[in-house]
């Protein structure tokens, strides 16, 4: 008995020409769409492992845009987060623009990563990627001394052979940008001598391009250009190792953080870190230190003998940044937690004059050359009366200032001979120079008060390591006796007399004897002030709006200060430099791209894809109308249209699963061919020959099935025309009949003109748009093109 089942086996062997070569054009459309997703699969997976390569076993970093203590990276490792989910914290020096010169050659590199190392960071590395020695074949020891070693793109770079290496005959000049404190584009920033040289080092030996050979912040398939120099080199070349401290210390720049665990670090044990770290404030680019004036003063009691008093003038804690002027955010930080904290901005003004009188907006040229007191330092701070007033030579608390007022102390007041009442004019360079250029601007106020100067009958002294002895006085000081309401600048705070200042314009010709004079014995003291916000409109800038904070000393001891302002930047996520970075989450991330590559293949395949369908739907079409009279025998017999659509789907849908499996097969060979294209033929669309072939079953799945679907698709709507026909028709071997076939040949000129209009159209839009707009308008507008010839000649052929 012929069962439905048997007629499809049977149907299947007996058409099996046919069938196969249906079966061939669905194994072509399924290799081109399943091989055009492993190709994305390809891309990202050798981008994910670009990135594990790069950073090796590193999984994140605390990056600082200053320095900070290398004791850091054990204070870190100490904590619970640390103790728990780190392996490894190791302090490196870290620098991306580094210039390399092969002494040898005349051969120069550029943008060379400088990465300043000690050993540890060779046990960062996977396995087998450090060279090994020579003679215990264990991985080489990090260079010492004025050793350093490069890897295989830098050696390239440069035209450095192993041979040479071996053969000690190459040395490099090794140039560095100097991390200065203060910024080149601010006002007091140098505008040159801003590189550091290390000649005559010596190449140990070349590591390869793999592991932390092509150790990297940013992800790229580019191999980098490394040189590893030992730590202490770098430290000791840019004066990083802190004296002040008893054992001194050595800094760094970044700590990388190696996980205890093969994956990457949770985000809630990430949290848990940055939250418990307590760096030191010398970490985040801050000074602490108490700043604190005291007399001692002398009673006669009834029994006619001295009795030494001694007085408190002023005691507060003072914070300041070592970049000279405070980021915003750090500034609102501390403010958020000591509410009493009293914000300074000192600032250097270039000349303080008496205004003239009959012009004070446009004083004379030749006038100016004479009668001021240069370069002096101006705090504008409020006086409001509460913490630490400034006495007036009256003995009276100065009031708070208006904008436009400002306050001379008594030794500046005197060399002008000036008077409350009189305008005072300000001549300072714009806090931000322009194309290197200093710019300068005058500011006028009126004299509201002068503030009571003592001097010291034995001036303040610099004592080493940077430590000032107090000067002593004969008389009890005032609060204009501050010194400290001045930042630490290096070049200038510790500077023996005026004439050494280091600063990046000249002052030697304008100092007056009696201004060195000032300097020995107030040093820093500032001459005039003027109210904050006065001070802050004139001087603020992107690197800030102030230099410092007063705190009271109430408020805690120094342990306690620390604390809360570690605490507080911490918690705010300030910018004070020091930053945790998931690197290697990041690098993960990036790989996986915002560019959709399994979609930008399959677009770039769409033609092959749409041929290859319009094939199999033509391979489809020819099958029915050759089994004509099959079916109309078949029909004639007693089975009805929809068992015969039925076993035809059934039949076809074998054969189309036979071509999708096969074709899925065939798609790991085009992947592979297209991979090894971008490798070598086509390699300049990767930058680099770093693709490898990566498969995964996610692709495959997603390519059988869909293939499958649209063949199935693909079958209904060529068998939907069975509906129409008779028994007597198929028996006659017509599919159709001549009428059928004209209406269809009207109706299919309208999809023809109407895509042909359409593509035009988008062409000339192509010419007005960019980018992947443009691109996307040219391939659009091909498709549609291509499809209007494609029904075009069907119509003809019919």
């Amino acid at each position: 008995m012929l069962t439905p089942w048997l007629l499809i086996q049977r149907s299947l062997l007996y058409h099996w020409r046919s069938n196969v070569a249906i079966a061939l054009g669905v194994a072509a459309a399924t290799a081109v769409l399943s091989g055009a997703l492993m190709v994305g699969d390809s891309m990202r997976g050798s981008l994910r492992a670009l990135t594990l390569d790069r950073l090796a076993s590193v999984d994140q970093l605390i990056l600082s845009e200053g320095f900070f203590r290398e004791e850091l990276a054990e204070d870190l490792s100490k904590l619970e987060a640390g103790k728990k989910h780190y392996d490894q914290i190791v302090p490196v020096i870290f620098f991306p623009g580094g210039t390399v010169e092969n002494e040898g050659g005349l051969a120069r590199s550029s943008s060379v990563t400088v990465i300043g190392a000690n050993q540890e960071f060779v046990e960062l590395d996977v396995p087998d990627s450090w060279p090994k020695s020579p003679q215990t074949q264990s991985p080489q020891a990090m260079p010492t001394g004025e050793n350093v070693a490069i890897n295989q793109a830098l050696a390239d770079d440069l035209g450095i052979t192993a041979a040479d290496v071996e053969a000690g005959n190459v040395t490099l000049t090794l140039r560095i940008p100097k991390r200065d404190q203060l910024p080149s584009d601010s006002s007091l920033g140098k505008k040159d001598d801003l590189i550091e040289s290390l000649v005559g080092l010596q190449v140990d030996f070349i590591l390869p391009n793999r592991g932390l050979g092509r150790f990297g912040l940013h992800p790229s398939q580019a191999d980098p250009l490394n040189i590893y120099v030992p730590i202490e080199l770098l430290q000791d070349a840019l004066a990083r190792t802190v004296l002040k401290h008893k054992p001194s210390t050595q800094q760094a720049n970044m700590l990388l953080l190696s996980s205890k665990s093969d994956t990457l670090v949770p985000a809630d044990v990430t949290r848990q870190l940055r939250d418990s770290m307590r760096p030191a404030l010398e970490d985040l680019g801050l000074i602490m230190k108490r700043a604190s004036l005291s007399f001692e003063s002398s009673t006669r009691n009834a029994g006619s003998s001295d009795d030494a008093v001694t007085e408190a003038v002023f005691d507060y804690w003072a914070v300041s940044s070592e970049r000279l002027v405070m980021n915003q955010s750090v500034a609102t930080a501390i403010e958020e937690a000591f509410p009493d904290a009293k914000p300074v901005f000192t600032y250097l003004a270039n000349d303080i004059r008496v205004a003239d009188p009959d012009d004070p907006d446009d004083p004379d040229e030749e006038a100016k050359e004479e009668g001021g007191i240069p370069f002096s330092m101006v705090a504008s701070i409020d006086f409001d009366g509460s913490f630490l007033p400034v006495s007036s030579i009256s003995g009276d608390p100065i009031e708070a200032l208006n904008a436009n007022e400002i306050v001379l102390n008594q030794w500046a007041a005197d060399d002008l001979g000036a008077k409350v009442g009189d305008k005072i004019e300000l001549t300072f360079f714009e806090p931000e120079s322009k194309g290197g250029q200093q710019v300068e601007r005058h500011a006028t106020f009126t004299l509201a008060d002068i503030a009571k100067l003592v001097e010291p009958q034995k001036p303040p002294v610099v004592r080493r390591r940077g430590k000032l002895k107090p000067a002593v006085y004969r008389e009890r000081p005032t609060l204009a006796n501050d010194m400290q309401l001045t930042p630490d600048v290096p070049g200038l705070t510790d500077a023996d007399s005026i004439e050494n200042w280091d600063l990046p314009f000249e002052t030697a010709d304008k100092i007056r004897p009696q201004d060195d004079d000032y300097w020995t014995s107030y040093r820093t003291t500032p001459k005039a002030f003027v109210s904050l916000s006065a001070g802050q409109d004139l001087w603020n800038s992107r690197f800030g709006r102030v230099t410092g904070f007063r705190i009271p000393v109430a408020a805690g001891d120094r342990s306690e200060i620390e604390q809360r302002l570690s605490a507080a930047l911490i918690q705010a996520n300030a910018a004070t430099g020091l930053e945790l970075v998931d690197i290697k989450r990041r690098g993960l991330e990036a790989s996986a791209g915002s560019t959709p590559f399994d979609v930008l293949f399959l677009a770039l395949s769409m033609f092959v894809i749409g041929a290859a369908l319009i094939l199999v739907t033509l391979l489809f079409r020819l099958a029915l109308q050759q089994r004509a009279t099959e079916l109309g025998v078949l029909a004639a017999v007693g089975i009805g249209p929809s068992a015969l659509r039925k076993s035809f789907m059934i039949e076809m849908l074998c054969v189309a699963a036979a071509g999708v499996w096969l074709g899925v097969q065939m798609g790991v060979g085009y992947a592979a061919i297209m991979v090894y294209g971008l490798t070598t033929w086509w390699v300049g669309a990767i930058s680099r020959p770093f693709l490898k072939l990566h498969i995964s079953v996610t692709s495959l799945a997603v390519g059988l099935v869909v293939s499958l679907l649209i063949c199935a698709a693909t079958i209904f709507w060529s068998l939907r025309s069975m509906r129409k026909q008779s028994a007597t028709r198929l028996l006659a071997g017509q599919w159709e009949d001549s009428s059928d076939a004209a209406k269809e040949k009207r109706r299919s000129r309208w999809p023809v003109w109407t895509l042909g209009i359409i593509a035009v159209g988008l062409s000339v839009l192509a010419t007005t748009l960019a980018g992947e707009a443009q691109a996307g308008a040219f391939m659009g507008a091909g498709f549609l093109m291509l499809a209007a010839l494609l029904m075009f000649v069907l119509q003809w052929l019919k």
